[in-house]
């Protein structure tokens, strides 16, 4: 990217602060910012030294604050990828910016399309796309940018389900941390991994209101959004994807911890 480019893109720069950990990122328009989420999956993610040598991938980078934060706690060889073009770009500043070249490759790929045979990785995280199809505003003015970002298929699971049914590709022993809404069907990837031999505990579980989402700049509607959810509760025998938060329509937010030994 050129200089002028990047000026027309940029937004702010911010320290992102986890813990006792402060993480420097340059912000623009077209990735966007890590959430109260992000920082709460950070926050419970236990760091283990024995993992520290080994090779981590972090899946849908985007700005590459996990792997940042990963690199600056004591992990020296971390893969983070993203299929976004403009979101590889942007994790790589923010790698650089953080003084971690040596420690951090960026690198496109969607979810394992890029990724060596040979490449095994004894933890992975991930806060993938998750947001279902069909919720636009204007089917004839859909925001592409979002759409690269956090749309995950037909029920917004489809990058979570790849990396559980491909698992085995990548990893022998270790653990799999990710972040996804329950109205996924993350119960469903759950048993995936379960098959596999995984074991789960989830580590962290909150309500998160849909009114403090940005729904007009992402120019998704809201209300197809709770009409979608109502159907994939009503399949499902009544399980309850929309909860209500003083009153507010809201969703769960899982992060997930599975571990094969």
């Amino acid at each position: 990217m050129g200089y002028n480019d990047r000026i027309k893109t940029l937004i702010l720069r911010m320290i992102f602060k986890v813990n006792n950990c402060k993480i420097r990122l340059e912000l623009n328009s077209n990735v966007f910012a890590p959430t109260i989420a992000a920082q709460r999956f950070l926050e419970v993610l236990e760091m283990k030294n024995d993992e520290k040598k080994q090779r981590v991938l972090d899946v849908g980078t985007g700005t590459g604050v996990f792997a940042i934060y990963l690199g600056l706690n004591g992990y020296s060889k971390i893969l983070a990828t993203d299929c976004y073009d403009k979101a590889v770009e942007c994790a790589k500043n923010n790698v650089e910016l953080n003084d971690l070249n040596k420690q951090i490759e960026v690198r496109e790929s969607n979810v394992f399309s890029e990724i060596k045979g040979s490449e095994k990785f004894g933890l992975i995280v991930a806060n993938p796309s998750n947001l279902p199809e069909g919720i636009w505003k204007d089917e004839n003015v859909k925001n592409l940018i979002v759409d690269r970002e956090i749309m995950g298929g037909e029920r917004g699971n489809e990058v979570l389900v790849s990396i559980a049914e491909n698992i085995d590709e990548i990893m022998d022993k270790g653990r799999v941390v990710f972040l996804q809404p329950t109205y996924t069907n993350i119960d469903y990837v759950k048993g995936i991994l379960k098959k596999k031999g995984f074991q789960i505990s989830v580590l962290y579980r909150s309500k998160h209101k849909l009114s403090t989402w940005p729904w007009n700049e992402w120019k998704y509607d809201k209300e197809k959004l709770i009409d979608k959810l109502k159907q994939f509760e009503k399949k499902e025998n009544g399980k309850d994807y929309i909860v209500y938060d003083e009153g507010a329509p809201s969703m769960v937010i899982e992060i997930v911890e599975a571990e094969r030994v």
